[in-house]
């Protein structure tokens, strides 16, 4: 069984902690505390992502922690997604926005894993309601998107220092 110390290690010659904090449906106000005893209790792996839209409150208890000392910016590791309605926009500048938002959200300077969030892209609702346009009829939209892009783009993010590491969801045909 894995400890919150042990990790595995990425080809940049990091190490990603096995165990984190996922964030995934936290609610509003829950999620900062939630992170900072996390911290607290040894956790070093944080998972948010730009569709869960906690980023900057996650972000809010990350530099708390760093400002009191408990954890240094380098003993952390933060990950977030690229969503599939972002990525949907089959655009550099697209991808390479999201990526700053979610560090400028998240207050980090960089990214140390960056995923590609699933294997399909999101189609802006046209009425901007909501980033999941469909899901409240329980009909979801889908569409495709340029997975070559996306990861030739991330590739760049990475040489602007946005990014330690990348990872591409299984895609098959």
């Amino acid at each position: 069984m894995a400890t919150i110390s042990q990790g595995f290690p990425l080809l940049n010659g990091r190490q990603m902690p096995a165990i984190g904090l996922g964030s995934w449906q936290s609610k509003p106000g829950d999620v900062e505390k939630a992170v900072e005893e996390a911290i607290d209790a040894g956790y070093r792996h944080i998972d948010t992502a730009w569709a869960y839209q906690n980023e900057a409150e996650i972000g809010r208890a990350v530099q708390k922690k760093i400002k009191d000392g408990v954890v240094k910016r380098e003993d952390l590791f933060i990950v977030s997604k690229l969503f599939g309605l972002q990525a949907a926009e089959n655009s550099v500048a697209a991808v390479i926005k999201a990526c700053q938002d979610s560090v400028q959200n998240l207050g980090v300077g960089a990214l140390d894993l960056y995923l590609n969030h699933g294997p399909f892209g999101i189609p802006k609702d046209p009425t901007g309601k909501s980033i999941w346009p469909g899901m409240a009829e329980g009909k979801p939209q889908f569409c495709n998107y340029d997975h070559a892009l996306i990861w030739k783009v991330c590739i760049i993010i990475i040489t602007a220092t946005l990014l330690q590491a990348i990872f591409s969801t299984l895609i098959t045909k």
